[in-house]
């Protein structure tokens, strides 16, 4: 009697071990769930016991990464991936997971140091070629186009197909001075998927610069078919309405930019060149100083500083 009832103690801290574990699998699911919902507070609720519980796993640490990212909460988002890679330090996924919280705060030395890492254990070649694209965009935002288009065309070798890659292509060779195959990359992104907007917008962008506002304008339309209150592309048709010399319309198109997206410099800069050729000098001044404040230097360039000092003082 004494050896069974030995034998059914022994078994119960299993039997209790294996339930808390089909239950912490149970929240897991349903906090990502919440997660994936935008139910951020509930997949919190879900996730902070489970970490108290297991405080070295990784994976719990990532997920409550994903849900402070979601929630814009930059820094615990760091702190939670940075955790996952102590517990974890040969996963792919954490690094790139804390390489984007990088990129987004404009970090770009500490996201490409990620995106190597998280190359390095990469676990097949598609996950592989995607990371070193992805470093491909901390170079573009650091304005290092050359490194960006170097790591841009390893995932276009493997992939010709890849959307990710052909957009960037497109994206990144214009800046390199190289208009007709930047062009060339989009239409086949284009043709590969017609309602993906990024590679649309951009080569409605494409076709500005080079003064083709007619193509322009149609590209632009066809994303706000896809997404009417797209506030880049409404900046977009402003400013090719612009050069076309509507400029009631032009005004209007950025104005609702703005109010959708106050903190894109450029829209600043456009408004400004409508109101200078309105002449409405004080309302344009007061925008290029708006550009300059929303960071239009650092991101594009000395163009509004130069119109700054020949309009405005």
């Amino acid at each position: 009697m004494k050896r069974i009832i030995t034998c059914i103690f022994l078994a119960l801290p299993f039997l209790v071990n294996a339930q808390q574990k089909e239950q912490d699998s149970i929240n897991y699911d349903k906090a990502w769930d919440f997660y994936e919902k935008e139910k951020y507070g509930s997949a919190l609720m879900l996730v902070n016991p489970l970490i108290s519980a297991n405080p070295k796993s990784a994976m719990y640490y990532s997920l409550r990464g994903c849900i402070y990212k979601g929630m814009h909460a930059s820094d615990d988002a760091l702190a939670d991936f940075s955790t996952a890679i102590l517990f974890d330090p040969h996963n792919c996924i954490y690094y790139s997971q804390r390489s984007n919280i990088y990129l987004g705060l404009q970090m770009e030395d500490e996201c490409i140091k990620d995106c190597d890492s998280s190359i390095k254990y990469a676990y097949n070649d598609t996950v592989k070629y995607e990371l070193i694209c992805n470093r491909g965009a901390a170079k573009y935002q650091k304005r290092d186009f050359q490194g960006a288009y170097d790591d841009y065309i390893q995932l276009y070798r493997f992939d010709s197909t890849n959307i990710l890659a052909l957009t960037s292509l497109g994206t990144v060779l214009d800046d390199l001075n190289r208009d007709d195959e930047a062009i060339a990359y989009l239409e086949k992104a284009i043709k590969r998927d017609p309602t993906f907007i990024g590679p649309i917008g951009n080569l409605g962008f494409r076709y500005s610069m080079k003064g083709d506002y007619v193509k322009a304008l149609a590209m632009f339309k066809r994303v706000l078919e896809l997404s009417p209150e797209d506030a880049v592309t409404l900046n977009n048709i402003g400013y090719v309405q612009y050069k076309m010399n509507d400029l009631p319309d032009a005004l209007k198109n950025i104005q609702r930019s703005i109010e959708l997206y106050p903190a894109n410099s450029y829209a600043y800069r456009n408004r400004a060149l409508v109101y200078i050729a309105m002449k409405e000098k004080d309302k344009a001044c007061e925008d290029l100083k708006q550009a300059v404040k929303q960071g239009f230097t650092e991101m594009y360039g000395d163009e509004v500083k130069k119109l700054i000092l020949e309009k405005c003082i």
